[in-house]
């Protein structure tokens, strides 16, 4: 596996490329910070709707200087980091307990400036540190509402064991993400419904790949098979 990265443009879940940066992403995930497939592919669902799953991504395709980057109110890369300066600035007030500088491969993509071909392991790592207990403060937002009303307060300790990826989906939406494509009290482009499925497909790819589902969706799935084999021996009694 590789990454891939280009100064424009996304990737689409179901190419060959596309693949390549998910299962990148859910290795690091699931090796180094615990995190199970399902909560993977709820994250990953709304990568696809962000930087569609190129790390080098700009907001818009509006690729900035290096300088422009510093002060620009755009998103860029993976997740949309919003305003970029949150990682194109390795020491910035946003993370201060680190020096993304030494994550490896560090090295967002300017216009005047060529990224780091394996900035997606960079980007990775930093998502991995900050959904750790609470989340960290300038990440992962508690206390959010939907269009609905419906209050999020998922700790991110307890997301990464989700082993539900539609559920993952839609808390990361709201804790991680606010897309501003969603206007309360309405969501005009369906992105709820939409990063939702994205997810599953996604969830499946990743098992049709090789990928282990979570024990407790082994167990549930065990329990289905089982029941529908006692329903044919005894009639469903």
């Amino acid at each position: 596996m590789t990454w891939h990265c280009k100064a424009r443009g996304g990737y689409s879940y179901t190419s060959n490329d596309g693949y390549d940066n998910m299962a990148e992403m859910c290795s690091k995930l699931m090796l180094d910070y615990g995190w199970t497939l399902e909560a993977c592919c709820g994250m990953l669902g709304n990568v696809a709707g962000e930087g569609g799953l190129n790390p080098w991504r700009w907001e818009d395709d509006n690729v900035q200087s290096y300088s422009s980057a510093q002060t620009t109110s755009k998103g860029m890369g993976l997740i949309g980091w919003t305003p970029a300066r949150k990682y194109c600035d390795p020491t910035n007030s946003f993370f201060p307990e680190w020096n993304l500088a030494t994550f490896r491969g560090y090295g967002p993509n300017f216009s005047d400036r060529q990224g780091n071909r394996l900035d997606g392991n960079a980007q990775t790592e930093l998502m991995g540190k900050c959904m750790t207990g609470r989340g960290h403060r300038n990440f992962w937002i508690l206390g959010r509402s939907d269009i609905f009303g419906n209050t999020y307060n998922v700790r991110a300790e307890d997301f990464i064991e989700y082993t539900d990826v539609g559920d993952a989906a839609i808390v990361w939406l709201w804790e991680a993400e606010y897309p501003s494509s969603i206007h309360p009290p309405n969501d005009p482009t369906r992105t709820e419904q939409t990063r939702k499925n994205h997810a599953l497909n996604i969830y499946q790819i990743m098992i049709d790949h090789g990928f282990t589902p979570s024990p407790s969706h082994d167990l549930n799935k065990n329990v289905i098979i089982y029941k529908r084999i006692i329903d044919q021996l005894y009639g469903g009694m």
